[in-house]
């Protein structure tokens, strides 16, 4: 077992960080649709309510 191990250490090295980085790659993904997501509602949310809040203006 050590002797594979020591054998194939490079190989092994190689598909760990490729494994590390699709994960790193995901979490990234998720992480920018969370952003574009409250992004989106907030815009929607001052939109909404800015439209509301101009009709009923007092003005002088």
């Amino acid at each position: 077992m050590a002797a594979w191990l020591q054998a194939n250490a490079v190989a092994l090295l190689g598909q760990f960080l490729t494994l590390v980085g699709l994960i790193v790659g995901a979490l990234t993904v998720v992480w920018q649709l969370g952003r574009q997501h409250k992004s989106s509602l907030a815009l929607q949310r001052e939109v909404a309510f800015g439209h509301f809040r101009t009709n009923f203006v007092i003005r002088f």
